[in-house]
């Protein structure tokens, strides 16, 4: 007859988050080719042993994923960035900003149409 102890303290897989649950910023569908390489690029630009972007905050605006970074690997002033990739066409526009909350605050103003070029493109 096996012999049930109780722990005395929480297992660390039955333990809670103290996280606030993560919220989906952007919904893409990896089935459209297009989106499937903005996940990509994405993936590529912010993982990995030397990521070029830290991603501050991102959203989906129609045909593009718009998102706050900062440049990691940048020795311009102006590190930080509210970028548009295309979900539609492989094209990058961004617009350089002086901090971090200057991104974060012009992605949520941002409501430009999908069709409008922003900054620089790439």
């Amino acid at each position: 007859m096996p012999c049930h102890v109780r722990a005395t303290r929480t297992s660390s897989r039955r333990r809670l988050s103290s996280q606030p649950p993560t919220t989906i910023a952007a919904s893409l569908d990896l089935g459209v080719p297009g989106e499937r390489d903005a996940h990509e690029l994405l993936l590529r630009f912010v993982t990995g042993r030397h990521p070029i972007w830290r991603l501050l905050s991102m959203r989906r605006s129609g045909a593009v994923l718009q998102v706050a970074v900062e440049w990691l690997r940048s020795r311009e002033p102006r590190r930080f960035s509210v970028v548009d990739v295309s979900l539609d066409e492989p094209m990058l526009c961004w617009s350089e900003l002086e901090s971090e909350q200057a991104a974060l605050a012009a992605l949520r103003e941002s409501s430009m149409s999908p069709d409008t070029a922003r900054g620089k493109a790439a």
